[in-house]
């Protein structure tokens, strides 16, 4: 999920121009940054980069909680998360996107970046 329309078109680019049987390609023009598009940094941090695509796809599906009726379907939050409520609903739906199975793992692994925003 893009932030930006430019980022949408960049990434749109970079897909396009991978070539057929290929994942991901950053030809020379469309480099960004210090990224050299050769190799993957050695510093990758992958769980990162996956809470910030849960963050983006749960702010997009999310309900007001203030609108949800049914109390059933708004998870509070505890320990150092305490105070945050979210919509089951959206939870699900990142947690589908994610690939996993089971219907907590966002709540559980990646609702803290909801803090840092």
């Amino acid at each position: 999920m893009a932030t930006s329309q430019e980022e949408e078109e960049w990434l749109v680019a970079i897909f396009q121009r991978a070539g057929e049987k290929k994942v991901f390609h950053v030809p020379k023009d469309l480099i960004l940054d210090d990224f050299d598009g050769k190799k993957v940094p050695t510093a990758l941090k992958p769980h990162k980069y996956r809470a910030e695509y849960a963050e983006r796809v749960y702010r997009s599906v999310a309900r007001e909680i203030s609108k949800i009726r049914n109390r059933k379907e708004i998870i509070h939050l505890r320990k150092e998360l305490v105070g945050i409520s979210l919509d089951r609903k959206a939870c699900k739906i990142v947690t589908k996107a994610l690939g996993h199975n089971r219907p907590e793992e966002f709540p559980h692994s990646y609702a803290y970046i909801l803090l840092k925003r």
